[in-house]
């Protein structure tokens, strides 16, 4: 907490972002210089153009001519060095406050490093000292059932873990449990009130085997669709772009997570085109 105070502290600090002000003013003026001047090098220019004009189409002697070409084209190298100067002189104005501003930036850059630094060491040793209890009785650290060295955060944490904990503490043996999700579904859908769901992946995936062990737990329920393999795919529409097929009864849109289960609409469609090139997506315009 105290380095995220001292980070937010540092974010919120008044030289910072008078640092930024000021720079952001410093480029808005050098650009209108910048601007003002090439308006009048370019009003200059064009008078040069036609003085130019004059002199070609005669009426002074070569001496006359020469001398006032000379004196044109001394004019256009004073205003290229004149642009120069003005470039040169914002470069170095811009300079010190960019010196200043990138000192505070790296500080606040390794202070960030330090607090992940200092958060990871802090997760790994509260992962190491999380003893995951199983029905046998066993414990082992929770950053010992992840094949990574970082559990996600929350891990161990969710209400079927938490429950057989609970019941393993409490001498209790475990019957059945399911979960169910109950309320609001979340922001990216996939859940409803009342419906049952198994147990995440990310987070349970790695736990529940080893809490599992020592109780007579049922094999997994495998979802294995229709048989569809000898169905076709019926092409109602079909152009350069876009194909409309009738969709079997059973057969996936996409491929399963399950990699047994292969099947499906868009693993068709890339065998039936082989050359299609750039994105190739199936989308499902009626539910069975």
């Amino acid at each position: 907490k105290a380095l995220l105070a001292r980070g937010e502290a540092a974010r919120a600090s008044p030289h910072l972002a008078e640092q930024r002000a000021q720079l952001a003013a410093l480029t808005e003026r050098h650009a209108r210089d910048r601007s003002a001047l090439q308006a009048q090098q370019l009003a200059r220019r064009q008078e040069r153009g036609r003085r130019r004009a004059e002199l070609a189409a005669g009426g002074l002697a070569e001496a006359a001519r020469l001398e006032a070409l000379h004196a044109l084209e001394q004019q256009s190298r004073a205003d290229k060095a004149e642009l120069r100067r003005l470039k040169a002189s914002q470069l170095r104005e811009s300079a010190e406050v960019e010196r200043s501003l990138a000192r505070l930036e790296r500080r606040l850059r390794a202070h960030d490093r330090l607090r992940r630094i200092v958060c990871v060491r802090l997760m790994r040793r509260i992962h190491d000292t999380y003893l995951v209890p199983n029905a046998r009785g066993e414990h082992r650290p929770l950053r010992a059932l992840f094949a990574s060295p970082d559990p996600l955060h929350g891990a161990g944490d969710c209400a079927g873990p938490k429950l057989l904990a609970h019941a393993f503490r409490n001498g209790l043996r475990p019957l059945a449990l399911a979960e169910f999700w109950w309320g609001s579904p979340p922001l990216g859908g996939g859940r409803v009130s009342g419906a049952f769901y198994p147990a995440c992946r990310r987070k349970c995936g790695a736990v529940l085997p080893f809490m599992l062990e020592g109780l007579r737990v049922s094999p997994p329920r495998a979802f294995t669709p229709p048989p569809s393999e000898g169905a076709q795919l019926a092409v109602v529409f079909e152009d350069p772009w876009l194909v409309v097929v009738e969709k079997p009864c059973g057969l996936l849109s996409v491929p399963a997570r399950d990699r047994s289960l292969t099947d499906s609409v868009l693993a068709r469609l890339r065998a039936r085109y082989p050359q299609a090139t750039g994105p190739l997506l199936v989308h499902r315009l009626d539910l069975d």
